[in-house]
């Protein structure tokens, strides 16, 4: 197990065990070079970064504490690297891995979705991750859908409002609520949108839970249930 990140690490790492002298020159995260999908037989899908970190700091959350620094990547160098995907392994699906796939969305995933239509670019695209449901407005919901996302995943953890101020404050049930009703609008169906409910928090009532899955359920789309671990360094362990 190494600490911080993988590409600068690695190289610190070689450096001491083979006494090598290696330095990286990669002065921003686009100039890193694509992952060495070439050394595998097969890819099912392909996985995407437009940024590294996240601009929050949950109370239950270590993203912080593994990416200090949040950054941004080129956008027009995310499309590129899809288009890469693509081209070279035929992929047909391709998920985002960002911890904030919609902060500073204009100048990101906007940009991004806007040259996947005028590229017609023809994929299922993903978020497996949790993306910010304050950010969804006609717009990007629209966008989402007309450049094929398929799976929406919301992050709720849960409707006491009171849990959501303490352990972030990043969203209301009101901004929720906006969130699935411009999706829907947009042509998603309730099989495309799930929101992931967190379960074990600190001082949380089974009750809670109980609430917020019935809530969820009530506007139309899947509840997830996620088990909250624990993490050293986070406020709430």
């Amino acid at each position: 197990v190494i600490k911080g990140e993988g590409e600068i690490e690695i190289l610190n790492l070689l450096k001491n065990i083979f006494s090598l002298d290696i330095k990286s020159n990669y002065e921003s995260i686009d100039e890193y070079p694509y992952p060495a999908f070439d050394l595998l037989k097969r890819i099912d899908y392909g996985i995407i970064l437009t940024s590294r970190g996240c601009p929050f700091k949950c109370t239950y959350c270590a993203s912080y504490k593994l990416q200090k620094n949040f950054r941004e990547r080129n956008p027009l160098k995310v499309v590129e690297e899809i288009e890469f995907l693509i081209s070279n392994f035929k992929v047909k699906d391709i998920a985002f891995y960002d911890d904030a796939l919609f902060y500073n969305k204009e100048k990101r995933i906007v940009i991004i979705l806007e040259e996947i239509i005028k590229r017609g670019i023809r994929v299922n695209f993903h978020t497996p991750n949790a993306v910010h449901p304050k950010y969804i407005d006609k717009n990007l919901a629209k966008l989402l859908y007309t450049a094929g996302f398929k799976t929406i995943r919301l992050g709720l953890e849960t409707i006491n409002e009171e849990r959501l101020k303490k352990t972030g404050n990043k969203l209301t049930i009101k901004e929720f609520e906006n969130s699935i009703k411009f999706l829907k609008e947009a042509g998603f169906t309730k099989e495309e949108i799930g929101a992931y409910i967190l379960v074990g928090l600190p001082g949380q009532t089974y009750e809670e839970v109980k609430e917020t899955i019935v809530f969820v359920k009530n506007l139309g789309i899947k509840p997830i249930i996620t088990e909250y671990s624990p993490i050293p360094g986070t406020s709430d362990f």
